[in-house]
């Protein structure tokens, strides 16, 4: 009949036919009929991804959710082929437009865009999370207490008052900034500090852009620029002559140079820097991530290694967003600093007081964390002998560090500072290196004692040799 009058047949269904004829059976033939389940009998009748449905006297199959038949049938008997279908591609924008979708067999997955979170347990919609309304305290996480958070559709941005800054990146707690700390009466008015007093002024300058862009116009000097001119003129200041036996000098150096790059770092944009010069080896690696970094934390260069926790980093107070250490490794500075060993006080041997001789290269290690002066976790240092010399009775290894007079880059004494040994203990030593467990950081060498020897021969000048491990400290007390 439809095909007389050019209409298409409608489609019936292969398990409502399968009952139709079931029932024709039964009522016009009155033929005894033992039902049999197909399903029971053969399984996996319908092939894979389908489930079978019994019917009086026959079957049909049905593709699970996820599926589809490879015909578009609804259903099947035995030809049929249930293959998976990629939501993904197949229904548009299934997941909303604030949310990635990702195919799986027989199923797909919407995984939010950063910014946004799910509406609830069961749904694929995603909403705008308003991360300034996280935190139990204002801004506490997120902008820190003296930053101001503004949301926005699927992210936000933290507002810095004057003296703060977060370094460009504008979704970080806002840091605060001594920019003062870049000025050295002594280096600032004359000489042998002429190096050290530009340095200081490069590194004020980018730090008030940073801290005051509203008066400096936010005209900041790249990372990297700063980098390079900072390891330069620091070269420059270690060949001067004028420089060599000044120890106010070397000790305001170190200080500036730690202090630059806690400035600099932040601002880098790779996470491992390396930069070598006639006068320094340096390491630096930064984490820059929304979440603070965990476990250990090593850095190596030709003359010494840092062995910490990413927590002695980071520090005890709120993240702020990034964290960063490095090794800095002066080439011959040992020379420059052999001198100011009275805080040095190891015991005699045999009535024989020793005398002093550095025996490493000078390396700084630093970290963001602005408290290192008493760290929860202490931090393990190897340093590399200057000659090997083996451990034996008449030579031994000890730790010690360089205590800053004033404590910081202003006020400082006319010594300018001295060796000292409290906060280290030896781990291990060996012929070519010494290993100490420290619980500050600063800069750090090996330190030679002499110990006068009684000999037979009047003639002889041999001596004894005992071996210290010292480092610089600017401000530890």
């Amino acid at each position: 009949m439809y095909a007389e009058y050019g209409q298409k047949a409608p489609f019936v269904s292969v398990c409502v036919m399968a009952l139709w004829l079931s029932v024709w059976n039964f009522s016009f033939k009155m033929v005894p009929v033992t039902e049999e389940d197909e399903c029971e009998q053969n399984v996996g009748i319908c092939g894979n991804h389908a489930m079978c449905i019994n019917t009086p006297g026959s079957f049909c199959c049905k593709c699970m959710p996820g599926y589809k038949e490879l015909k578009n049938r609804p259903e099947f008997t035995y030809d049929g082929q249930c293959l998976d279908i990629n939501e993904c591609l197949e229904i548009g924008n299934i997941c909303g437009p604030n949310a990635d979708c990702s195919n799986s067999i027989g199923n797909y997955t919407c995984t939010c865009l950063s910014g946004y979170t799910k509406q609830d347990a069961t749904s694929h919609t995603c909403i705008d999370i308003d991360e300034c309304a996280d935190g139990t305290k204002p801004n506490e996480g997120v902008c820190g207490i003296n930053g101001t958070c503004i949301n926005s559709i699927g992210g936000f941005w933290c507002e810095c008052p004057t003296g703060f800054t977060n370094y460009g990146n504008e979704r970080t707690p806002c840091s605060e900034l001594k920019c003062d700390q870049f000025e050295d009466p002594v280096a600032a008015s004359s000489q042998p500090y002429g190096g050290l007093a530009e340095i200081l002024s490069q590194l004020k300058s980018s730090c008030l852009a940073l801290a005051r862009p509203d008066q400096y116009g936010n005209k900041t000097t790249g990372p990297t620029v700063l980098l390079n001119s900072l390891f330069d003129l620091t070269a420059d200041v270690l060949s001067s002559n004028n420089t060599c036996d000044s120890v106010v000098a070397m000790s305001s150096l170190l200080s500036a140079v730690e202090d630059s790059i806690k400035l600099i770092g932040p601002q880098l944009t790779e996470d491992q820097t390396s930069k070598n010069t006639s006068q320094t080896e340096t390491k630096i690696t930064v984490w820059k991530k929304t979440t603070p970094p965990s476990g250990p934390l090593r850095l190596t260069n030709t003359n010494a290694s840092l062995e910490a926790d990413w927590s002695t980093a980071i520090g005890n107070g709120n993240y702020p967003g990034f964290a960063l250490a490095a090794l800095v490794s002066y080439k011959n500075l040992e020379t420059m600093l052999n001198q100011s060993f009275e805080q040095i006080t190891l015991p005699e041997k045999n009535d024989r007081k020793p005398s002093y001789q550095l025996f490493s290269k000078v390396v700084s290690a630093l970290v963001s964390n602005p408290d290192t002066q008493h760290l929860d976790k202490p931090v393990i240092l190897t340093l590399r002998h200057l000659e090997e010399l083996k451990e034996s009775a008449e030579v031994s290894y000890t730790c010690a560090y360089w205590k800053a007079a004033g404590g910081g880059l202003q006020g400082k004494e006319e010594e300018g500072g001295a060796w000292s040994t409290r906060g280290c203990t030896q781990v291990s030593s060996n012929a070519s290196h010494t290993v100490c467990s420290c619980t500050h950081l600063s800069s750090f060498a090996v330190l030679m004692a002499l110990y006068p020897i009684n000999v037979r021969n009047p003639g002889s000048t041999n001596h004894n040799h005992t071996n210290t491990l010292t480092h610089t400290h600017n401000d530890l007390i």
